[in-house]
């Protein structure tokens, strides 16, 4: 196969069995050694010098950053999130945040605009923020500030900082969404920046699990790069998400998918019936002219196929991909405790949720945000 341009020739079928997908969310989840995927060095997405000035930043404002995993993310230590943050404070983690693409912090004990006053500091659209216009959908929110939705699971509290019924909200006996990897809102024209969890209460096993696009995109050959580079997703949000067929073993096959695709498009009760995506096209790799990166941005539940390539093409080389991107070697594995805010910058990673079988019968409350942007994303094939 060529890529869409014509001009390079592509094996796709070359790390995968003929007959069958692996799913983006399940399997891929599981972690388990895959003898198809080849042994992959570690692609640490920032310089040592890059992470020594961050260093020596914190350092004078006494705050240390310990590496989260061996390419991405960062442990902030030494700070309390519910004192007044300095401006030179909140510069120092917004620069953190475009070497490392995600910032742990252990032990906070926060009221809502506390953390709204970091969360601000990041690039935002401050005219979606004002007029309350957020692609956050998710309810309930918190009244004074609706950047923050509440997630709840057999919380005994009935009021939770203005908003009322807490006790009867729960998510579900599957959040099946947030088990394939993904990128938040990847199928907007201005995908969201930051994501942020912020957890008060955990069970012993809930946690999130966590991959660098950038350095995923780092470990496919030049040929798969540039390939993948001319490529435009298309997304249709009535698909896998709501009529998923799976095997025991998480294998998602080529005719299942078709078939919950078919449904969903026939059936009035689905609550996406009959939106699709196709006009709003988002490239795969998109281009950051800020920290100079590429990365891949998807969302493997709302995916259809790729612009110009039949949907058997574009899923097979799609999961080629992503058995690179969220291969053991990248992931982060972060298991919640109360206390505990994670920021990451969503343009740049993909993560996958706890199956909340593993914690159906425990109490879990976080508060959710996404940081809505102004931006459209840039691909990659037009960066100079």
């Amino acid at each position: 196969m060529r890529d869409p341009d014509g001009r390079h020739p592509i094996d796709i079928g070359s790390t995968l069995q003929p007959d069958a997908q692996a799913c983006c969310g399940f399997q891929a989840r599981l972690r388990q050694s895959d003898p198809t995927v080849p042994a992959l060095k570690a692609q640490c997405i920032y310089t040592p010098s890059q992470a020594a000035a961050i260093a020596t930043r914190g350092s004078a404002l006494g705050l240390t950053f310990t590496p989260a995993h061996a390419n991405f993310g960062a442990v902030v230590g030494g700070m309390d999130l519910a004192q007044p943050l300095s401006e030179e404070v909140k510069k120092l983690l917004v620069d953190a945040m475009l070497v490392y693409d995600l910032l742990a912090f252990r032990g906070q004990h926060l009221e809502p605009a506390q953390e709204m006053a970091l969360l601000t500091a990041f690039p935002h659209d401050e005219e979606a923020l004002a007029r309350g216009k957020l692609v956050n959908y998710l309810k309930p929110r918190i009244p004074a500030h609706p950047l923050l939705a509440l997630r709840a699971h057999n919380v005994n509290e009935d009021e939770h900082h203005g908003i009322t019924g807490v006790s009867k909200l729960n998510f579900g006996d599957v959040n099946l969404p947030g088990l394939y990897w993904h990128v938040d809102f990847a199928d907007k024209p201005c995908v969201t920046n930051i994501t942020s969890i912020y957890t008060l209460e955990a069970p012993d096993n809930a946690d999130t699990i966590f991959a660098s696009s950038t350095a995923g995109y780092a470990m496919l050959s030049p040929a798969e790069q540039h390939f993948a580079e001319q490529l435009d997703m298309m997304y249709d949000r009535g698909s896998t998400q709501y009529n998923p067929m799976m095997d025991g073993a998480g294998i998602e096959r080529l005719d299942d998918m078709e078939e919950g695709i078919r449904r969903a498009a026939e059936d009035p009760s689905n609550p996406f019936h009959g939106m699709r995506d196709a006009d709003q096209l988002n490239p795969f790799v998109i281009y950051d002219q800020q920290t100079g990166r590429r990365s891949l941005i998807t969302a493997c539940h709302f995916f259809h196929k790729f612009k110009g390539l039949g949907r058997q093409e574009s899923l097979r080389f799609h999961t080629s991909v992503m058995r690179r991107v969220c291969a053991p070697e990248n992931v982060l594995r972060w298991k919640w405790r109360a206390g505990d805010w994670v920021l990451w910058s969503n343009r740049r990673m993909v993560h996958s949720a706890a199956p909340v079988r593993d914690y159906r019968d425990k109490t879990r409350l976080i508060h959710l945000a996404f940081l809505d942007s102004k931006d459209a994303v840039q691909a990659a094939r037009d960066a100079q």
